[in-house]
């Protein structure tokens, strides 16, 4: 919450620990510095957001269009998804924490963690709806979900929202329905023997 309230800049130790109700001493034993608690803060979503998609796609069945709707609509209804517009915007736009975010999604990546959780994804989708998908058609798919949930984090207004909610869930159905339909398409190599 003081992330989303303050600028990297004005973010002070001091208040946040007041706001965390532990002592400055418990906080640098935990943290080296600001940098190194945005970096674990940046984890921390990451690993949460990661697995509650996981939850909504076995809640779903293994229905990967299904899962995102349900991923997303959790977000609104827990109050998450206003933090989740204010982080991200700071993340984006503010030139010491947009750096701190590139080096941590650097570090996300290369510990596997992603590879991870795709591979878990792939495990769980729905073979009659899915069997034939190829992982990386399905890493490729999470990428536009990612994307543009991002975008809509982004560009999130509390009072237009009506109309851009809809529109989400009508891009989010649309990459469910493509690897769907991704699935079902054997591969065609004819056009590339010429």
């Amino acid at each position: 919450m003081e992330l989303a309230d303050e600028s990297c800049v004005n973010l002070r130790i001091s208040r946040l620990v007041i706001r965390m109700n532990i002592s400055r001493s418990a906080f640098y034993s935990y943290f080296h510095n600001k940098r190194d608690l945005l970096c674990c803060l940046l984890y921390y979503l990451y690993d949460n957001v990661l697995a509650d998609f996981l939850n909504c796609l076995q809640a779903e069945a293994g229905d990967f269009q299904e899962a995102c709707i349900r991923a997303v609509n959790k977000m609104k209804e827990n109050g998450k998804w206003e933090l989740y517009a204010s982080l991200c915007r700071r993340f984006t736009y503010e030139k010491e924490y947009h750096e701190i975010a590139v080096y941590t999604v650097k570090k996300y990546y290369e510990s596997g963690k992603v590879k991870e959780f795709i591979e878990a994804c792939y495990e769980r989708l729905a073979p009659e709806k899915y069997g034939s998908l190829e992982p990386d058609k399905l890493e490729c798919g999470m990428m536009f979900v990612s994307d543009i949930v991002l975008y809509v984090l982004l560009t999130y207004e509390a009072d237009s929202m009506d109309g851009e909610w809809e529109g989400l869930l009508y891009r989010l159905r649309t990459i469910g329905q493509g690897l769907q339909h991704i699935s079902s398409d054997p591969p065609n190599y004819s056009v590339y023997k010429k």
